[in-house]
């Protein structure tokens, strides 16, 4: 094997100079060692070879239909296993496979991920659904405080769902083949007593390379040395398929596989994270509208646009991108290409909610439209009014009037705002003393403590990493840090219309921070809308709310799901989960009451005690940054050297509420955060079709508000249209999905778009019992049409 990083030391660029490198080297060494097989994973990187080295494709292609290059899969990239959405893992794998299906006519039964920093919950049910029987890694081997007690192991899911595991006994990827290797292979393999198998992955990597004649030298010699286990070259599928017969004798880890190491990443490069985040629900939201406009007004699907995205996309994912873990360069080029990308899809859905709008409404009316799964109430501020607009799930309506109304119960002051759900005071120096319900007749904050606290900690790690000392094993340093607060600097409150707000501007060092803190007329929840100018190398910036509740759990959203964590520190393995990764939401909820924290760009929180803490900005030198100043012509400025500096811009919410977290509520108020309803009016050069006092019902309907639709595309193969439901609830749920036509079937199929047996999934009428769907707790289903008619 030869793990190639997508990104890393180098740019883009460079990695795929370095794929047409390592390929050849392969291709060489296969005309010398008849017993070598090369394994590579990455269908991205074999789409760079077939674009820009065609003949060295051509040899590729023939040595993987001779058995000689073994795919291993089958992700598009290695992602990050954590920040992803849902769907982004999805798509990794549909296109992954559809690559590897459509050139070779191979889609490996395994997922090769050796190098990522941890993995979620949710990865066994999305691998076992979408035709992989196993999983590879070893990162968990990198553990500073805790070894994971296990090599070859059953990991069960969230959901349930189990996969056969396996995580290198040598516990490397770049293995040298030599004799200690496999000596510390049959000496380190955790299950030795009952599985006589391991696997050794041998070849340089990290920058690509492969084995070379020596490592295969050795391999040769291997079987004259004494006291040494027997080894042989095979393709990944043989040694699985092998190895897998001790099964029944493995044990059994449920949960995440939680890396303790590299927490750092869940914050590093802060707006590569943002642009992720954003992309993903720009997609989505681009698919919704595109649905409309192919299936309402003729218009023809953008695939070829779609596919494009959705692969930079996934690119930009790969674990050493999304994490922050590149140099300089890789995040200047890919931020730039998100800007274009968010652009290019920002234009494409416009375009289309425009035509919708056109055909279903008169000439400058203005249409409010909703792709979430669930219906929505808000104020929306527009043109400089403020509407107040119902919405349901999945449709679109008329854009209410102007409020003239009054607001009572709104006060603002520079240490007060107030509505009728929530009264929040602050002290002369601007820090908020207390969050009082007045429905529920209670104090959110804990006594004498401070909301909103924004802290700033000497961050004196790495990229990866709060402190680099791993020799000593002190991986909590930072949390002993001494603690500086930002002086305020200015105060300005105001109400405007609906919201009763608070202008704050705070100060420390070079840096600035303004935020709005916004309580609108009849909610229940706090907005924290900011601005960071951050100036401030080697700190991290921060903000904690230390709530008046009492659990030893808290519930952290992961992708299509969500995963409880001990919110104690009582234990080696709970005290080394210093910083553990989420996606919109956080809550933290004892039986009679809870307070969420939403976000719509943040990933790294901790939430031990009573303190909801979660991490914003941390500004630490670029990997590589020794080398910058060395050349004459290099930027030797902090920014230079230092990442995250500059402006950062981001939104948080408080929501508390009574008893505990209702996670179809919370996660409807997540994707409402993230995805803002659509405002978009008719043009005029387009007559409308139907009436504006008789706007067709929304196309598509979930009944219970625990199921989401996570995706609605085509089908990969033209024939019929795709959707992703998931039960984001911990229960059993039972639902009808229903589409406003009475000749639409749908049948259910695995994540790949292949349709399930008839016992498993009886054809799924748009009405009647026959559209039922059960679901158990944190369960993903899809489900297709028959063919591509309009709705």
């Amino acid at each position: 094997h030869a793990h190639l990083d997508l990104a890393w030391l180098w740019p883009i660029r460079e990695t795929i100079r370095k794929g047409a490198r390592t390929f050849a080297s392969a291709l060489y060494n296969i005309e010398r060692y008849p017993e070598y097989i090369f394994g590579c994973s990455q269908p991205q990187l074999f789409a760079w070879m077939k674009e820009h080295y065609p003949a060295l494709y051509v040899k590729i292609k023939t040595a993987v239909l001779a058995g000689r290059i073994d795919l291993q899969g089958t992700f598009w990239v290695e992602p990050d296993c954590n920040m992803p959405s849902g769907e982004a893992f999805v798509r990794q794998i549909l296109l992954g496979a559809k690559f590897f299906r459509d050139e070779f006519g191979i889609v490996p039964d395994y997922c090769w991920e050796p190098d990522v920093f941890g993995y979620n919950g949710q990865l066994p049910q999305i691998l076992k659904k979408s035709g992989h029987d196993y999983f590879m890694t070893q990162k968990l081997s990198w553990n500073v405080v805790n070894r994971f007690g296990h090599q070859s192991f059953h990991w069960e899911g969230i959901d349930g769902t189990r996969i056969l595991t396996h995580m290198l006994p040598e516990e490397t990827y770049n293995s040298p083949a030599a004799a200690r290797s496999l000596r510390k292979i049959a000496t380190n393999y955790f299950e030795r007593d009952v599985s006589d198998h391991a696997l050794m992955v041998f070849g340089i990597g990290d920058g690509g390379g492969g084995p070379d004649a020596e490592h295969l030298e050795r391999l040769r010699r291997a079987p004259g040395l004494p006291g040494l286990p027997t080894v042989k070259i095979e393709s990944g599928a043989a040694f699985f398929k092998t190895w897998s017969k001790d099964a029944e004798k493995f044990p059994t880890w449920k949960g995440e596989l939680y890396l303790e190491r590299h927490q750092g990443t869940l914050t590093t490069q802060a707006l590569t994270k943002r642009n992720n985040r954003k992309s993903e629900i720009a997609l989505r939201e681009l698919e919704w509208a595109a649905f409309l406009a192919t299936t309402q007004v003729g218009i023809p699907y953008p695939t070829e646009a779609l596919d494009r995205l959705w692969k930079e996309v996934l690119l930009y994912q790969f674990h050493d991108v999304l994490p922050g873990s590149s140099i300089k360069r890789v995040y200047d080029e890919c931020n730039a290409r998100y800007a274009l990308i968010l652009t290019e899809l920002a234009t494409l859905t416009h375009e289309r909610y425009t035509a919708v709008a056109s055909h279903l409404a008169p000439a400058d009316t203005t249409l409010v439209f909703n792709s979430l799964s669930w219906p929505r109430t808000e104020w929306l501020q527009h043109d400089g009014h403020w509407h107040h607009i119902h919405v349901p799930a999945f449709g679109w309506t008329p854009m209410s009037a102007p409020s003239v109304r009054r607001f009572p119960d709104l006060i603002a002051l520079p240490d007060l705002i107030e509505n009728e759900a929530l009264r929040i005071t602050f002290s002369a120096e601007g820090q908020m003393t207390s969050i009082y319900d007045k429905r529920a007749d209670r104090e959110v904050l804990a006594t004498g403590e401070y909301g909103n606290d924004l802290v700033v900690i000497a961050d004196t790690g790495d990229a990866w990493d709060f402190e680099t000392d791993h020799g000593k094993k002190d991986v909590w340093g930072y949390l002993r840090q001494l603690v500086r607060r930002p002086q305020l600097h200015s105060t300005r409150a105001l109400i405007d219309g609906p919201a009763a707000e608070l202008h704050q501007v705070w100060r420390i060092g070079s840096s600035e921070i303004r935020q709005t803190i916004r309580l609108l007329s009849g909610t229940d929840s706090i907005v924290f809308e900011t601005t960071v100018d951050w100036q401030e190398p080697a700190h991290m910036l921060r903000v904690r709310f230390p709530v008046a509740i009492k659990s030893d759990e808290a519930r952290f959203e992961i992708p299509f799901g969500s995963i409880t964590r001990s919110t104690l520190d009582d234990t080696v393995h709970r005290h080394a989960q210093i910083e553990v990764a989420a996606q919109q939401w956080v809550d933290l909820s004892q039986a009679d009451y809870g307070v969420s924290l939403l976000n719509d760009c943040k990933y790294g929180f901790r939430i031990k005690g009573h303190v909801i803490d979660m991490n914003l900005i941390r500004s630490v030198p670029h990997p590589g940054a020794a080398l910058i100043g060395k050349d004459d012509k290099a930027d030797t400025s902090s920014a230079a050297i230092y990442g995250d500096l500059g402006t950062h811009i981001f939104t948080y919410t408080l929501q508390p509420h009574t008893g505990p977290a209702d996670l179809a509520k919370l996660t409807a108020a997540a994707r409402a955060l993230n995805a803002p309803l659509a405002i978009v009016n008719a043009n005029a050069s387009i007559t409308a079709s139907r009436n504006l006092n008789t706007l067709p019902p929304p196309l598509f309907t979930v009944d219970s508000p625990a199921i989401e639709l996570a995706a609605l595309k085509p089908a990969d193969d033209g024939n019929g249209w795709v959707l992703r439901l998931v039960n984001v609830d911990d229960r059993e749920v039972t639902t009808k999905p229903s589409a406003h036509t009475s000749d639409i079937t749908w049948t259910e199929c695995d994540l790949l778009e292949t349709p399930l047996s008839a016992n498993l999934a009886p054809s799924l009428k748009s009405a009647g019992a026959n559209g039922t769907l059960r679901f158990n707790p944190f369960e993903i289903k899809t489900v297709r049409s028959g063919d591509l008619r309009r709705f």
